[in-house]
Protein backbone atom coordinates (compact mmCIF):
# COMPACT_ATOMS: atom_id res chain seq x y z
CA UNK A 1 0.00 0.00 0.00
CA UNK A 2 2.66 2.43 0.62
CA UNK A 3 4.59 1.65 -2.42
CA UNK A 4 1.31 2.38 -4.37
CA UNK A 5 1.11 5.85 -2.52
CA UNK A 6 4.63 6.70 -3.40
CA UNK A 7 3.69 5.99 -7.00
CA UNK A 8 0.98 8.25 -7.53
CA UNK A 9 2.58 11.23 -5.91
CA UNK A 10 5.65 10.70 -8.23
CA UNK A 11 3.29 10.81 -11.21
CA UNK A 12 1.41 13.45 -10.31
CA UNK A 13 4.47 15.64 -9.10
CA UNK A 14 5.44 14.47 -12.95
CA UNK A 15 2.60 15.61 -14.41
CA UNK A 16 2.33 19.41 -12.22
CA UNK A 17 6.66 19.56 -13.61
CA UNK A 18 5.63 19.15 -17.17
CA UNK A 19 2.64 20.99 -16.78
CA UNK A 20 4.46 24.31 -15.35
CA UNK A 21 7.23 23.72 -17.78
CA UNK A 22 4.29 24.17 -20.90
CA UNK A 23 3.14 26.82 -19.35
CA UNK A 24 6.26 28.76 -18.80
CA UNK A 25 8.34 28.12 -21.03
CA UNK A 26 10.06 31.26 -21.97
CA UNK A 27 11.04 30.56 -25.72
CA UNK A 28 8.99 27.93 -27.04
CA UNK A 29 10.01 26.05 -30.01
CA UNK A 30 7.90 26.86 -32.92
CA UNK A 31 8.28 24.35 -35.89
CA UNK A 32 7.56 25.37 -39.38
CA UNK A 33 7.06 24.09 -42.79
CA UNK A 34 10.66 24.40 -44.62
CA UNK A 35 9.00 24.15 -47.75
CA UNK A 36 6.07 27.12 -47.18
CA UNK A 37 8.99 29.55 -45.95
CA UNK A 38 10.52 30.33 -49.19
CA UNK A 39 8.51 30.28 -52.60
CA UNK A 40 9.94 28.36 -55.66
CA UNK A 41 12.67 30.28 -57.69
CA UNK A 42 13.09 29.72 -61.38
CA UNK A 43 16.53 31.03 -62.23
CA UNK A 44 17.92 31.87 -65.74
CA UNK A 45 19.55 29.01 -67.93
CA UNK A 46 22.50 31.32 -68.22
CA UNK A 47 26.45 29.53 -67.59
CA UNK A 48 29.48 31.04 -66.86
CA UNK A 49 32.62 29.76 -68.08
CA UNK A 50 35.33 28.61 -65.24
CA UNK A 51 38.83 29.79 -65.64
CA UNK A 52 39.49 25.53 -66.03
CA UNK A 53 37.04 25.60 -69.49
CA UNK A 54 34.08 23.92 -67.66
CA UNK A 55 30.88 25.41 -67.06
CA UNK A 56 28.46 26.36 -63.77
CA UNK A 57 24.79 27.48 -63.60
CA UNK A 58 22.71 29.34 -61.32
CA UNK A 59 21.51 27.98 -58.25
CA UNK A 60 19.77 28.89 -55.17
CA UNK A 61 17.57 31.08 -53.42
CA UNK A 62 19.57 34.30 -55.34
CA UNK A 63 19.81 32.40 -57.99
CA UNK A 64 23.58 33.48 -58.07
CA UNK A 65 26.90 31.19 -60.12
CA UNK A 66 27.81 27.89 -58.43
CA UNK A 67 31.37 28.11 -57.10
CA UNK A 68 34.17 26.80 -60.27
CA UNK A 69 35.44 23.51 -58.49
CA UNK A 70 39.31 23.54 -60.05
CA UNK A 71 41.65 20.93 -58.90
CA UNK A 72 44.82 21.86 -57.51
CA UNK A 73 47.05 20.60 -60.42
CA UNK A 74 44.78 22.12 -63.32
CA UNK A 75 46.49 23.20 -66.09
CA UNK A 76 44.75 25.63 -68.69
CA UNK A 77 44.59 25.51 -72.27
CA UNK A 78 47.02 28.61 -72.81
CA UNK A 79 49.55 26.44 -70.66
CA UNK A 80 49.12 28.31 -67.97
CA UNK A 81 49.28 26.43 -64.02
CA UNK A 82 46.64 26.75 -61.59
CA UNK A 83 47.81 27.97 -58.55
CA UNK A 84 45.67 28.35 -55.22
CA UNK A 85 46.97 31.62 -53.77
CA UNK A 86 46.28 33.43 -57.33
CA UNK A 87 42.82 31.78 -57.82
CA UNK A 88 39.98 34.23 -56.77
CA UNK A 89 36.32 34.70 -57.78
CA UNK A 90 35.26 32.52 -60.98
CA UNK A 91 35.91 34.30 -64.45
CA UNK A 92 33.09 34.64 -67.10
CA UNK A 93 34.97 35.43 -70.60
CA UNK A 94 33.48 37.14 -73.06
CA UNK A 95 32.54 34.37 -76.37
CA UNK A 96 35.00 36.48 -78.65
CA UNK A 97 36.58 34.55 -81.07
CA UNK A 98 39.70 35.26 -82.86
CA UNK A 99 40.67 34.28 -86.63
CA UNK A 100 44.30 32.35 -86.67
CA UNK A 101 46.30 32.87 -89.91
CA UNK A 102 45.05 29.04 -91.22
CA UNK A 103 41.76 29.93 -90.88
CA UNK A 104 40.86 28.47 -88.02
CA UNK A 105 39.07 30.37 -84.99
CA UNK A 106 39.95 30.20 -81.15
CA UNK A 107 38.43 31.49 -78.12
CA UNK A 108 39.09 33.17 -74.28
CA UNK A 109 39.96 30.71 -72.15
CA UNK A 110 42.17 30.37 -68.71
CA UNK A 111 41.86 32.89 -65.26
CA UNK A 112 43.39 35.79 -67.62
CA UNK A 113 40.21 35.57 -69.91
CA UNK A 114 43.27 35.16 -73.22
CA UNK A 115 42.84 34.07 -76.38
CA UNK A 116 43.94 30.61 -77.14
CA UNK A 117 47.19 30.21 -78.86
CA UNK A 118 46.61 29.83 -82.67
CA UNK A 119 47.40 25.86 -83.84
Amino acid sequence: MNNNVLVLIFIVVVFIFGGLLYIYNPEPVEFKNPAEELPPVLCTQEVMLCPDGTYVGRTGPNCEFENCIIPPDAIFEDGTIFEEENYGDPVACTMEAKLCPDGTYVGRTGPNCEFTPCP
